[in-house]
């Protein structure tokens, strides 16, 4: 036992800690840029079910939302925005599907992959996340 401790310990010497600065390549990176949003919104399910819950940030194919309702990975659902920006409101409708999803202080979190939208959307989104709008 004694020696394969000393074994252990020895390899620990060579070992390297991972992090998100250490990585030199975009293996673990986000493919698309993420910027902080607040908007109300409302996924509908496919049983019609209407739930209501609030971005934290958004990017052009995806959203991380906080609820109050928890969704099991790989659902879809009608992903309702209701965005207002520079004094403009404005409505989207996503298909969206539920990529993953974390225990939050109230409730959870979601993250979402819009998988169909309009182009004019994804437009919107592409530029709202890289700031030139």
């Amino acid at each position: 036992m004694l020696k394969e401790n000393k074994t252990v310990a020895s390899h620990l010497n060579i070992t390297q800690e991972i992090t998100a600065d250490s990585l030199t390549d975009d293996s673990e990176r986000r493919r698309y840029t993420r910027r902080a949003a607040r908007w109300r919104i409302s996924l509908t399910t496919m049983n019609k079910d209407v739930i209501h819950c609030r971005t934290q940030d958004v990017s052009e194919r995806g959203a991380s939302v906080d609820c109050h309702v928890n969704f099991r990975a790989n659902t879809k659902v009608l992903l309702e925005i209701n965005s207002f920006y520079n004094g403009v409101k404005k409505d989207f409708k996503i298909l969206a599907e539920v990529k993953h999803t974390s225990i939050a202080k109230d409730g959870f979190t979601l993250g979402l992959f819009f998988k169909d939208a309009s182009a004019d959307t994804f437009d919107f989104f592409r530029k709202y996340s890289e700031g030139t709008i």
